[in-house]
């Protein structure tokens, strides 16, 4: 992958994250055990994670990231100061309890053994840290308004699944935390609130990944309907070791 395509994949990668913003703050305010916090993301992609959540947190807390693309991996060197691994989830390169916050971003969807790789987020976290879920989308639950978008949101599913997409991943999560031992996990969907400039960008950024995605044109006179809705429901889930 060239550094335009790469970037490009950065600045989504950065826009997904600044949804959960909200979410990744409070797991973050609320640590049970005292600093220096050592916190893995599995699938870390370009850092753009990492790097908001470095923005609102301390010297206090060390990151560390996996992913198995070497190319996103290269970028992220360029743009984080966390420590870095070429390595997958199914087999991550710690010694047991290692990490105080161990996470995930849009992973679990592209996984074809997500139980697999949450026993081994299990594995490498603390007694008493936390595994967290931050964001698995759910396009079987879509919703979308007008019906002249429903055929275009249905390709871009389409072309989603062909590229090894779960489509109801975010319904399933908790059933796999479950499944992967955790006791008690919480979960939920994240909300959305959007007024103004701020609800246009958003449509508009949408209906252009829309259109990378599935190769097919968004209705032009359905886009320029202030009313347009456009949403997946994406869940999160969190659980303490």
């Amino acid at each position: 992958m060239n550094k335009d395509a790469l970037a490009e994949q950065h600045r989504r990668y950065q826009l997904q994250a600044s949804w959960t913003e909200s979410f990744q703050r409070s797991l973050f305010s609320a640590m049970p055990a005292s600093p220096p916090w050592k916190v893995l993301e599995v699938g870390c992609g370009t850092g753009a994670v990492m790097n908001q959540q470095r923005q609102f947190t301390s010297s206090a807390f060390a990151f560390f990231g996996i992913d198995p693309d070497w190319h996103a991996l290269s970028f992220a060197r360029s743009d984080t100061l966390a420590a870095l691994s070429c390595a997958r989830g199914e087999q991550l390169p710690f010694a047991d309890s290692t990490f105080d916050i161990v996470e995930c971003h849009y992973l679990l969807l592209w996984l074809k053994a997500p139980v697999t790789v949450l026993r081994e987020l299990s594995r490498v976290c603390k007694p008493g840290g936390k595994v967290a879920v931050l964001a698995e989308p759910d396009y079987q639950a879509r919703i979308t308004f007008p019906a002249e978008l429903e055929q275009a949101a249905q390709l871009q599913t389409d072309a989603l699944i062909a590229a090894g997409m779960n489509p109801a991943a975010g319904r399933q999560v908790l059933s796999w935390m479950i499944e992967a031992g955790f006791e008690n996990p919480v979960s939920g969907i994240h909300g959305t609130q959007l007024a103004g400039s701020t609800g246009r960008d958003f449509l508009a950024e949408e209906f252009s990944q829309l259109e990378k995605d599935s190769a097919q044109l968004a209705p032009a006179d359905v886009k320029a309907l202030p009313h347009a809705v456009f949403y997946v429901p994406t869940f999160y889930c969190l659980a303490s070791k």
